[in-house]
């Protein structure tokens, strides 16, 4: 019988030479770790989903509003994003808004139907539904206030301003809330409007006043007193007071001086109404809610342009809703 002498150690060797230049043959990156996130994009890729990261502007914005609301993963796709977007859009003009506080006939007219003309002017004139990321956030900000515990309406709409702040908004990526109102107050102020800045213990914002010309002057020039009533509410878009909505500031308040403070945010915060020849007499002195107490912040505001304007009599001698104005003010 013949014996076979196998060398252990040398065959191991060959095997391991063999193996070893087999591995050098295979290209190296083949076999590196890739992290997880790098594999998820390349899928990303080439499913045609998108990585957060790449979402910006005025859809982030829309995605960080509705977060909880969104259906799982949605995002990743795009024109499933835009179609949800647009179906939310629509679905908040089609909305009711009730008050328990307005009559429904309002609610109807000043609320409803205000918010519908508002997505008709943006679809039909603006075609905003290329863009409905920006269409549901100027859809957010117009029904945003109508809560059923109070009384405030839809904004008002002019069209021409719409339009102008819509392609503001779209260019610049600013708020469409804070650049509607700012061009929607700039708007017809032929007859002439005072304005005087403020800035006091951390408040900024600017005060508007308005002469509302007495009967005799208004026959003089037809239209006028409706510009200016007009424009009255113009200043009052924001707020739950009465005046704010376009019609309501009826002859009773011919000769009478309105004064609006409206901060730097676009919104009125203050309104206070005298008879302009008789300064010492104040009619109205309301916060931008009307039936609630001014804010704390806001009482030094009034307190310092009824100083500046000589109207110190009527913190001591003048009552509103039988409160003393001074009272109001500290």
């Amino acid at each position: 019988m013949k014996i076979i002498n196998l060398n252990i150690s040398k065959l191991w060797t060959k095997e391991s030479s063999l193996l070893a230049s087999r591995l050098k043959s295979i290209n190296g990156n083949t076999l590196s770790y890739k992290p997880a996130a790098k594999t998820a994009k390349t899928y990303a890729k080439t499913v045609g989903l998108r990585s957060m990261q790449n979402i910006k502007g005025f859809e982030r914005d829309v995605i960080e509003a509705y977060r909880a609301e969104l259906p799982h993963g949605i995002w990743g796709d795009a024109e499933k994003m835009k179609q949800w977007t647009l179906d939310k859009a629509n679905a908040i003009a089609n909305k009711d808004y009730p008050s328990s506080l307005l009559d429904a006939n309002i609610v109807t007219s000043e609320r409803n139907d205000v918010v519908k003309e508002w997505l008709n002017v943006l679809n039909e004139q603006l075609d905003t539904r290329r863009n409905p990321f920006l269409l549901l956030k100027i859809m957010r900000f117009v029904t945003k206030e109508l809560l059923n515990n109070n009384k405030t309406l839809a904004p008002i709409i002019n069209p021409s301003v719409v339009a102008a702040s819509v392609h503001e908004t779209a260019k610049t990526g600013a708020s469409f809330e804070k650049v509607y109102y700012r061009n929607l107050r700039k708007f017809d102020t032929s007859f002439g409007v005072k304005t005087e800045n403020v800035s006091e213990n951390g408040i900024c914002g600017k005060w508007y006043s308005i002469d509302v010309p007495f009967q005799i002057e208004a026959i003089r020039q037809p239209g006028l007193f409706a510009r200016i009533s007009n424009y009255v509410s113009v200043l009052c878009q924001g707020s739950d007071w009465c005046v704010r909505s376009p019609g309501t500031i009826s002859h009773s308040y011919s000769g009478h001086t309105f004064n609006v403070f409206i901060d730097n945010k676009g919104s009125p915060q203050l309104c206070l109404v005298y008879p302009t020849k008789s300064k010492g007499r104040i009619e109205a002195v309301v916060g931008k809610q009307q039936y609630v107490p001014i804010p704390q912040q806001y009482k030094s505001i009034l307190k310092s342009f009824l100083e500046r304007h000589g109207l110190q009599n009527s913190l001591t001698n003048e009552k509103f809703d039988n409160v003393p104005v001074i009272d109001l003010c500290k």
